[in-house]
Order: structure tokens, then C-alpha cells, then sequence
């Protein structure tokens, strides 16, 4: 995940994302007023942290993607399909979860 890219685009998503970490992920005696570094997460934890703010991400994998595009792991967030196929499954999940990102900051 390029973390510096989306606390620059997304600031208040990822602020959010940054306290539901410490206060969900971090061990009782490791939290702390400073942010903690999202490069240490595991990025799937993220189905959670999206899960929890109404944002579904779904990644999928299919010989065939949607809408004739190559075959590899595609997804989808809210049930509408995130045209960018891969051939990683983690580089579908980065794409998405960047995706994610945006859509959460617009609601704000």
C-alpha cells in the first residue's frame, strides 16, 4: 500500500483508519498518542476496518473478469465491479482498498 499517497488524498479516511488500528489492532500496552505505522499492518486486516464503515470489498477471482477483461483477480466494493484486473491477488486487494480510501473520504 502506498500509505504516503493515500494519507495525502484521503487525510481524514486515513486518520480514521489510523485510530480504528490503535484501538483494535494495537496491544493494550503499545497504544499511544502518536499514529501508529500502517506499513506495519497486515493490509488484509483492512476487510475489517472497510467492513465496519459500510464499504464492502470483495476481490474475486474468475478465468473470465467482467466485462471482457483479462482473466486474473478482480473485485468489487459495494457490489459494483473495480475493473482493475490482476494477476495478484494482493495487488487486486491494494488497488482496491485504494479505492476503498477514496470513497470513504468522500463521505466525510
Amino acid at each position: 500500500m502506498n500509505w504516503k499517497e493515500i494519507q495525502q488524498k484521503c487525510p481524514k479516511a486515513y486518520n480514521e483508519c489510523a485510530k480504528w488500528v490503535d484501538e483494535t489492532l494495537m496491544p493494550i500496552n503499545e497504544k499511544s498518542t502518536i499514529p501508529p505505522d500502517l506499513n506495519q499492518i497486515n493490509i488484509r486486516d483492512l476487510y475489517d476496518f472497510f467492513d465496519e464503515n459500510g464499504i464492502y470489498v470483495v476481490v474475486l477471482y474468475n478465468g473470465i473478469a467482467p466485462h471482457g477483461c483479462h482473466p486474473g483477480f478482480w473485485s468489487e466494493i459495494n457490489n459494483r465491479p473495480y475493473n482493475k484486473t490482476n494477476i495478484k491477488r494482493i495487488d487486486t486487494e491494494q488497488d482496491a482498498f485504494t479505492k476503498a480510501f477514496e470513497i470513504l473520504e468522500n463521505e466525510f
